[in-house]
């Protein structure tokens, strides 16, 4: 390696340093971000092009994203990378470490913002039936009431902790990203479903690693559930629903949002419930509810 490439990484390591510091950014993303800049770094000592930031010029790095074109990577992950080395070349240019903010010229991609995709209630109802097909059936139906229920992100439901619900209140603190907290009400068949799992199924999968846990939810191993192990579960109990298409944690919580839309709920109870930093994220739902309102208008209007 390099001591020009050395260099650049230790550079990366320091921008990532700063956005753990002064940006609420989710570990994942932050590592996401290391991770498209060290494909740059790759790429740049592939190619033979200049790895010492204060040589940098515009044209290899508009060659590194005609590469990712070619390798056939979507607009959206392209799209990411980019706005990646525009904060990257922005930073090394208030560090000292580059004559000019070479990444400024770089253009975004525009990005077909796509509908969520949202389960029917009826198909919720379908999911939550296939639960008493499985072995641990309580668990599995409180999972997905609260994942439909709350619409927390699956990586919120695995850290939930028997604490995290306030009873009297009915309220779950969530940890959301970016170690933001917010309080999310929990529904009637939501606490009814987790009531029994606790009472019904909870110590038996304690009993399987024969050590107490804080976890609310155990996996079959008798540990804290893990995100796949959800993923490999709602996808087994969407073929026993006969749900043709694919169901996931986040299909759950756009039918959520969704939902609470369709029946009223204003968009800042929205933002607010699901944690979203800004209301731009939460207004993509407003384009599944028009398209819910003009069916509703072409069924119902004499003159549509």
């Amino acid at each position: 390696m390099s001591d020009s490439l050395k260099t650049l990484q230790n550079q990366i390591d320091c921008f990532i340093d700063s956005l753990k510091v002064e940006r609420a950014l989710s570990m994942n993303t932050i590592e996401a971000y290391r991770g498209d800049l060290y494909q740059l770094a790759s790429f740049l000592h592939e190619n033979n092009y200049e790895c010492n930031t204060d040589s940098w010029t515009t044209e290899p790095l508009r060659k590194f994203v005609v590469s990712l074109h070619e390798l056939g990577y979507e607009i959206a992950t392209i799209a990411r990378r980019i706005a990646c080395i525009k904060s990257f070349s922005h930073f090394l240019l208030k560090e000292g470490w580059a004559k000019a903010d070479w990444g400024k010229s770089l253009l975004l991609p525009k990005v077909d913002t796509k509908l969520p995709k949202i389960l029917s209630v009826e198909e919720i109802k379908k999911l939550l039936q296939a639960c008493n097909a499985q072995s641990y059936k309580y668990r599995d139906k409180a999972i997905v009431e609260i994942l439909y229920g709350t619409g927390i992100r699956i990586s919120e439901l695995c850290v939930l902790n028997q604490h995290s619900l306030n009873r009297e209140k009915d309220l779950f603190l969530i940890h959301g990203k970016g170690d933001k907290e917010r309080y999310v009400p929990v529904g009637g068949h939501a606490l009814e479903a987790l009531d029994q799992y606790l009472k019904l199924e909870r110590h038996e999968l304690l009993k399987i690693k024969g050590s107490p846990s804080k976890a609310l939810f155990l996996g079959d191993h008798g540990l804290r559930i893990t995100r796949q192990s959800i993923y490999n579960k709602l996808s087994k109990l969407a073929k026993v629903a006969d749900i043709k298409h694919k169901v996931t944690p986040h299909i759950l919580r756009h039918s959520y949002a969704t939902h609470l839309l369709e029946n009223g709920a204003d968009l800042r109870v929205i933002q607010e419930l699901l944690g979203h930093a800004d209301i731009s994220t939460t207004e993509r739902y407003t384009s599944v509810d028009i398209k819910s309102i003009k069916n509703k208008f072409n069924k119902w209007h004499p003159r549509s």
